[in-house]
């Protein structure tokens, strides 16, 4: 939260505030929520998410705070208020005491920058600010043509889909005044609003209509023309519309349909009387203006196609028309009767449809055919066509030729195939009955007594030499009733009959649908096998319902990827079929083949839904990383032809890497200065195989059981063998000087380089001089382009949630590097939510986890929303190979009673910087004190300095010096990074410093954090009370004491961590802190950590603890007399 002063108007910069009224004029500002002191709203700016934005109003201060993280008043925050001013609050609200944000301006020049969405523009020389201001109406008078500059009779169109801006034409010599108002034509652009100046032009059209009885019909119409080219439909023909140029044969038409008409608008006529003048044009359209072909035939063949069958089982015929030109060649075809017209003893077919256009030359006996097969508008017996046939063989000199070779029919009788159709109907099944004749299916109520023939495969017989018969079925009613009847008792058990239309199924009438007292998946799981024992099939959505059929797997594989495909066996064909998931699979357990649906066994549905987990689509297709093991643990029995796919292989990596943490295949590495535990060498075992098998892992155990060490033992194991080559090493700021010292202490022959410092290399070719290159995060990002030239052996990631946040800059900085193998080491793989574990595994094995997307929707959403066990336990199968975790119960026997881990932290350069410059400016002091008093008379102000350089180690602000008052601690963060995986993991912790300064500032951070603490100092008073709420409170799992105040005389076996923040000369006492949480009592595992930073008085202090035996005793009573038991030159070497 930052402070908002009063008077706000002078904190915000000016030019924010015309985006501040757009995004509210946007509707860009939106769910305010007011509370009694917080006005809360969200803000879509130019960014993808919203930003949430605040404004409090505590003890007569405004606090404001804002997602962009500004540090300024935002825009975002002006809109807040923009908006607030127009709600109605109670009198008494503190909101009234505010100064307004000015709302509408009368007199503000328009901004570049403001949205174009605003109510007017008006110009003045005033400036746009902050001021108080009273709400005003938006309204506007509008303003006149004449006022504004714009010719009156000037034609304004505009187009529909028109968006922001304005144009218009203006006169040069119209002036604006300061006091008129122009209107802001909202959502239209400058090229599709503009003021007409020229009247639209049009081309002259002629179009043809049929009309059974008048014929075709010819008239003249306009087509609308825009910048030249033609738009919209067809329109009437006026006189007064001015119109392109007409050639001369457009005129001719023009003037004799004109001439047909008394108003001179131009009248219809009928096509034969101007047929001349219609053929020379060079466009003719419908009035759907479809461009019309003409086709000018030489002669009209006619087939005959089967229509229906009569009630006596006779065939009927219908005409089909060709028009042919003299090559024989098809010109149009012709079904419907209507489309031929007969005038002037010639034949016309004008299909507006396909915009064809059909004539034969004027001829009388092709007349006369013609009319007669139009005469008989029902179709054609056998009979009939054979009269017609003689006919034109007794006429001559004709066009017409009939084709006497149709096909001819033949009536059976068939059995019907019962087939139930069904349909969910809220909790109940409705039936439908239907039988099925060939490869159609009937429904029983239908009044059909023949079954319509597939025509679609059938030859028309026109030009063949002999025609294929048409098979009509008749129905077997009789046989129908008789299933129906079995059907019914069938499923008597739960029919549900509505009123008498339904009931007369059980007394004989069956010619209506059923109703179902049961779900359509009860139906299914109670009835389906009894139905398919009487022959009767199931239908849901046109397409059967099989059942008892198995899913088996097609797997394969690339370099990075596995690609599974669920087939489904066809219980009738016993061929493998593609599936499909569609929406009956989630209700139902159906899955879709295409045509069909099939029932599957309980079994194979949860192993479908386990890969539609995994990522599978609605195509059964599933792609995910090679080394998604689970994947192929799971479908492992079910998988076809499971000698050519890569399913062994897989299994047998996964097997080894798994067998790895509980076996000591490989010795302890020669050259490691260290003895590994049991539970340490299982480590280095499981990280040496996760590497011969070419596989990425996060070795994720307990904080302080040595991953730090396990990691070196392998890079250590790989230069032994000749294997490493240049390795990276990312790792926190606070933990680089950690790192270093370990290298030194157990792997010195790993040749290292901490690349930090403005000498850092920056060819990435040096690399190559060395085994292990270490960088922070921070300087990584900064010099990605540097490594990103360099294709190192290892990536390994320190305190890996340091990448948790896959939109950040550290995480696509890292995840474009480029290694042969990864690894990952954090004692927190999840702090806040299971998307972290994504990035990580993103930077381990891309795709094992699918795109971020994916995982959110199949993992993190029903793990942290809904709590699903089963997808959690999915996750689980998915990244355990490669994700090894020891907590510290789990080892605990391989483990001493205590241990004490020296954590070192670096200075930053601000904090360096101010100790340097205490420690030379003490040096020189203390050299000047022994030279006149001796070590004896000068040791308190020599410990006095001491102290001084110790708090600046420590947590600078705490001397109280104003140029330390802003100086961050290194330690401080070590602390905060070391607490948030310490209560990640559900442990407690104590915090021993010897500085109230210290324990306050840390105070202040849990409070800050939310989180619940306990505190002893010498001003504690009720330490008792302190002590029972951390013993006792699972929410307290942080105490603070000071060394002196909780050292001794209290039992907290509640904490297994103890953090000693700042070293203390007397040893014995940073024993005796330890021995708080290591006692009698005790179940866990202790682990203790002494907070060193690197280059200061703590090291001293530390090389003091380890080399002289009378302080590690802890002989000395009192803290100021260490330096009695010193020499002179020791103690300058302090201040080194």
């Amino acid at each position: 939260m930052k402070i908002l002063s009063p008077d706000f108007a002078e904190q915000f910069n000016p030019a924010l505030l015309p985006e501040a009224r757009g995004l509210k004029r946007e509707n860009r500002v939106y769910n305010l929520k007011a509370e009694a002191y917080r006005l809360r709203v969200f803000v879509l700016g130019d960014q993808p998410m919203p930003f949430e934005t605040e404004l409090h109003h505590r003890e007569d201060t405004l606090f404001w705070s804002c997602e962009c993280s500004s540090t300024e008043p935002c825009v975002h925050l002006a809109a807040l208020i923009l908006k607030a001013g127009d709600e109605k609050f109670p009198e008494d609200h503190w909101f009234h005491e505010l100064p307004v944000l000015e709302k509408e301006s009368s007199f503000s020049s328009p901004d570049p920058q403001d949205s174009l969405q605003g109510d007017l523009f008006s110009f003045s020389s005033e400036p746009s600010g902050l001021r108080e201001a009273p709400k005003r109406s938006r309204s506007r008078a509008p303003v006149p043509p004449e006022a504004a500059g714009i010719d009156d009779s000037a034609s304004l169109t505009t187009s529909p889909s028109a968006r922001g801006g304005i144009r218009a034409a203006v006169s040069d010599a119209a002036a604006v005044s300061a006091s008129d108002d122009i209107p802001l034509f909202q959502g239209l652009s400058d090229d599709e609003f503009h003021i007409q100046t020229e009247a639209p032009r049009y081309d002259l059209v002629f179009t043809l209509a049929g009309n059974g009885e008048t014929g075709i019909r010819v008239r003249p119409a306009l087509l609308r023309l825009r910048e030249g080219l033609r738009s919209g439909a067809i329109l009437r023909y006026k006189v007064s519309r001015p119109i392109s140029p007409l050639s001369n044969v457009q005129q001719d038409l023009l003037d004799k349909l004109c001439g047909s008409d008394e108003s001179g608008e131009g009248g219809s006529m009928p096509l034969e009387e101007c047929l001349h003048e219609v053929l020379a044009q060079d466009e003719l359209f419908t009035s759907g203006r479809t461009p019309i072909t003409v086709h000018k035939a030489a002669s009209l063949e006619t087939g005959f196609h089967f229509k229906e069958l009569l009630h006596d089982d006779r065939p009927l015929y219908s005409p089909e028309y060709r028009f042919v030109d003299e090559t024989g060649e098809i010109l149009h075809r012709e079904l419907k009767r209507s489309s031929i017209v007969l005038r002037n003893k010639r034949v016309f077919c004008l299909d507006e449809d396909s915009g064809n256009l059909a004539f034969l030359p004027e001829d009388s006996n092709t007349s006369f055919f013609v009319n007669l097969l139009l005469s008989k508008s029902q179709g054609f017996l056998p009979a009939d066509i054979q009269g017609i046939l003689r006919l034109t063989e007794k006429m001559s000199h004709h066009s017409l030729h009939l084709d006497e070779n149709y096909s001819p029919v033949s009536v059976r009788k068939s059995s019907p195939g019962p087939v139930l159709k069904l349909r969910s109907r809220q909790d109940k099944t409705e039936t439908f009955f239907f039988f099925r004749y060939g490869h159609q299916d009937v429904p029983y109520q239908s009044a059909l007594t023949w079954i319509p023939p597939d025509l679609s495969s059938l030859k028309s017989g026109l030009n063949s030499a002999e025609a294929p018969v048409i098979v009509i079925l008749k129905r077997d009613k009789d046989r129908e009733s008789e299933l129906v009847k079995k059907i019914v008792e069938a499923i008597s058990d739960h029919l549900n009959f509505e009123k008498g239309y339904y009931a007369g199924l059980l007394i004989g009438n069956t010619e209506g649908d059923l109703r179902l007292d049961l779900s359509l998946e009860e139906f299914l799981a109670y009835y389906s096998k009894r139905l398919n024992a009487l022959g009767v099939e199931l239908q849901l959505e046109d397409r059967k319902i099989s059942s008892a059929a198995s899913v088996s797997f097609n797997v394969g594989n690339t370099t990075d990827w596995l690609e599974v495909d669920a087939m489904v066996e066809d219980p009738d064909t016993e061929e493998l079929k593609k599936l499909f998931f569609d929406d009956h699979y989630q209700t139902l357990g159906l899955i879709s083949t295409g045509d069909s649906y099939v029932k599957l066994s309980e079994s194979d549905l949860r192993q479908l839904e386990y890969l539609r987990r995994q990522g599978m689509n609605d195509e059964g297709r599933l792609e995910t990383s090679v080394r998604n093991f689970s994947v192929i643990d799971h479908i492992y029995e079910q998988i076809a032809q499971r000698d050519e796919s890569p399913a062994d292989d897989i299994l047998e990596q996964a097997r080894a890497i798994r067998e790895a943490s509980h076996e000591e295949s490989f010795d302890q590495p020669e050259g490691l200065n260290a003895t590994l535990r049991p539970y340490q060498k299982a480590g280095f075992n499981w990280l040496l195989r996760l590497h011969q098998t070419d596989c990425h892992g996060c070795l994720a155990d307990d904080m302080g059981l040595g991953k730090t060490l396990q990691t070196l033992s392998l890079l250590q194991h790989l230069k032994t063998t000749g294997e490493l080559k240049t390795s990276l090493l990312v790792a926190p700021v606070v933990t680089l000087a950690n790192w270093e010292n370990e290298i030194t202490k157990f792997t010195p022959g790993l040749k290292s380089y901490r690349h930090g410092g403005s000498d850092r290399i920056s060819e990435a070719l040096h690399f190559k001089e060395y085994d292990l290159i270490i960088v922070s995060y921070h300087t990584l990002r900064n010099d990605v382009d540097l490594f990103l030239e360099f294709d190192f052996d290892y990536i390994i990631l320190d305190e890996a949630h340091y990448i948790k946040n896959a939109g950040s800059r550290i995480f696509k900085a890292v995840r474009s590097l480029k290694s042969s193998h990864r690894l990952s080491l954090t004692g927190t793989p999840l702090e806040n939510n299971s998307m972290e574990l994504w990035s990580q595994f993103s930077f381990l094995n891309p795709g094992l986890l699918g795109s971020s997307k994916e995982f959110f929707n199949r993992f993190a959403q029903p793990i942290e929303k809904k709590k699903d066990k089963e997808a959690l336990g999915i996750l689980r199968d998915t990244v355990s190979p490669f994700m090894l975790r020891r907590k510290k119960e789990d080892v605990l026997k391989d483990l001493p009673p205590k241990e004490i881990i020296i954590h070192y932290s670096e200075m930053i350069p601000a904090q360096a910087e101010l100790y340097n410059k205490y420690r030379d400016f003490y040096r020189a002091r203390v050299k000047g004190l022994l030279d006149d008093k001796g070590l004896a008379g000068s040791s308190v102000e020599i410990f006095q300095f001491l102290l001084k350089l110790r708090q600046l180690a420590i947590y600078p602000p705490m001397t109280g010096d104003a140029d330390a008052a802003l100086v961050s601690s290194c330690k401080m963060e070590a602390l905060k990074d070391l607490l948030d995986e310490v209560l990640t993991e559900d442990h407690k912790i104590l915090i021993f410093s010897q500085f109230l300064g210290t324990l306050n500032a840390m105070a202040d951070f849990c409070r800050d954090q939310h989180w619940d603490y306990s505190m002893i100092t010498g001003k504690t008073t009720d330490r008792s009370e302190e002590i029972r709420r951390f013993q006792e409170d699972e929410d307290v799992r942080i105490f603070l004491l000071s060394l002196k105040a909780g050292g001794v005389g209290i039992n907290l076996t509640a904490a297994d961590y103890v953090v000693l923040f700042d070293p203390w000369w007397n040893p014995a006492a940073e024993r005796q802190a330890i021995d708080r949480a290591h006692r009698m009592g005790q179940t866990r595992k202790v682990i203790s950590y002494k907070m060193i930073v690197r280059d200061t008085i703590e090291e001293k202090i530390l090389r003091m603890q380890e080399e002289k035996t009378a302080l590690m005793d802890g002989i000395l009573s009192d803290d100021s007399s260490v330096f009695t038991s010193m020499k002179e030159d020791e103690v300058l070497r302090l201040f080194e």
